[in-house]
């Protein structure tokens, strides 16, 4: 009878020393990542769309001598050696005619203005048709950009439109580094920034800008070929490009391309955690596996001492590019891991143990689909149960643009043949890139716990 009043007791006892040696059961997955991002915040910080009720689309066209050419078509019947030309039916006058269409049929508000020396206001497109408006000494591309970040927030249009050529660069890249900043300037306010791209026929003097703006000679498409052109759109319309360029080509046949440096580049990512006895370093690995319970991997520590513990764990992160990300490239160049850690029952940031990523691998190298990142840990937290959120980003050259931009690029403009690319184009793009939310989204954000020592 006595084994029998005895033996519950001895049960409950024993399942108190249990909970107090183990330190209590795991923490739920929810309480641990609420718990991360109330102390740290989300994994991708949050922009603020400015709050105008402007409507209104400014078109600015680059007024400068470099771009008439792109009004300017040789005639099909000009076969002696003094060819003619027509003007206003080239690609890019289309491009212009659809574009007015298109948003007159939208019953838009829209302006349009010349850009160059100075700024002027254009009563209808049609003015750009002839080789006579393109009468500005100077683009001042980056003074452009610049001028708009002087405007009060009330009197902005929804959308800017910029036609030009290109990018205009002295020796010493001094504009091509104001146009980068003029755009920098616009995203960090809340505005997306596209650029729409396509070709057209080209008949006019092309200047080599590298030698000081000296004139190289007189470019004929039908000899070299149709040159690019861009439109460089700031909107507060996530996806307007793309939505313009769609319309025109369902509409007007219209061809062009958009790069949108607003898209989400990836899906959320699957991480699996793999585990073994011994580290890479042929020492014993004192740290061990629990289950992985939605989204967060548990960890506990095996034998030795609380301060000399140390230990490996691999995270398996599967890269997914989201059907916009398709067109962009990934290599492995520049990833790195941030690593924050919380003590989750009282909510406090700890430093005592470091979590140290000491290898990261890509497969297959060329084009990664997959990650491999070898994490070590090094000394064991007293304190019940840590979380951490390990947030792996992207660093300078992990994510490239898409293949179109180094093909229409250049690093000369001293030959005819040069024109058929844009000088420094794929530079300015990467640039571009550095500058904005790509360089902040995660490739990938896991949670893991670790029960205390």
């Amino acid at each position: 009878m006595k084994s029998k009043v005895y033996y519950p007791l001895l049960i409950f006892i024993g399942f108190i020393f249990f909970i107090s040696c183990s330190g209590g059961r795991r923490p739920p997955p929810q309480k641990v990542i609420n718990a991360l991002e109330r102390e740290f915040g989300p994994p991708v910080p949050t922009s603020v769309t400015p709050n105008i009720t402007n409507s209104k689309i400014e078109i600015y066209l680059d007024g400068s001598g470099s771009v008439n050419g792109f009004v300017r078509k040789e005639k099909p019947e000009a076969k002696s050696k003094k060819k003619s030309y027509e003007t206003g039916t080239t690609c890019y006058c289309q491009f212009l005619k659809s574009l007015d269409a298109y948003l007159k049929g939208k019953q838009a508000s829209f302006q349009y203005l010349k850009f160059g020396t100075y700024i002027e206001q254009v009563t209808k497109c049609d003015n750009a048709m002839d080789v006579w408006f393109y009468d500005q000494e100077h683009t001042k591309l980056g003074q452009l950009i610049e001028s708009f970040s002087q405007r009060s927030m009330e009197n902005l249009p929804i959308v800017f439109l910029v036609f030009t050529d290109g990018l205009q660069s002295t020796p010493d890249q001094q504009d091509f580094r104001k146009v980068v900043e003029g755009v920098s300037k616009w995203l960090s306010k809340g505005f997306y920034f596209e650029i729409l791209a396509f070709r057209s026929e080209f008949n006019g003097d092309v200047f080599c800008e590298t030698e000081g703006g000296i004139k190289v000679g007189w470019y004929n498409s039908n000899d070299y070929g149709l040159r690019p052109i861009f439109c460089y759109i700031f909107s507060l319309k996530r996806g307007f490009g793309k939505e313009l360029a769609q319309a025109l080509q369902a509409t007007y046949a219209t061809s062009c391309t958009v790069i949108d440096f607003s898209i989400k580049l990836f899906e959320p990512s699957k991480t699996d955690f793999k585990i073994s006895n011994r580290t890479s370093r042929g020492t014993e690995n004192f740290l061990r596996s629990r289950a992985t319970e939605r989204g967060v991997k548990y960890f506990y520590w095996k034998g030795g001492y609380a301060e000399q513990l140390s230990g490996e764990f691999l995270a398996k992160i599967n890269l997914r590019l989201t059907k916009e990300g398709q067109d962009f490239q990934i290599t492995p160049y520049g990833i790195k891991t941030t690593v924050q850690c919380l003590d989750i029952e009282n909510s406090i940031e700890l430093q005592s143990a470091q979590i140290i990523p000491c290898e990261i691998k890509a497969f297959p190298k060329d084009k990664p689909s997959r990650l491999e990142i070898r994490y070590t840990v090094e000394g064991a937290n007293h304190t019940p149960w840590v979380g951490y959120r390990f947030t792996v980003l992207p660093g300078e050259g992990t994510i490239q643009p898409p293949k179109w931009v180094d093909d229409w690029s250049t690093h000369s403009d001293h030959t005819l043949a040069d024109f058929t690319k844009t000088l420094y184009f794929s530079e300015f793009i990467r640039s571009i890139m550095l500058r904005t939310r790509f360089i902040e989204q995660p490739l990938a954000v896991f949670y893991i716990a670790i029960k205390g020592r």
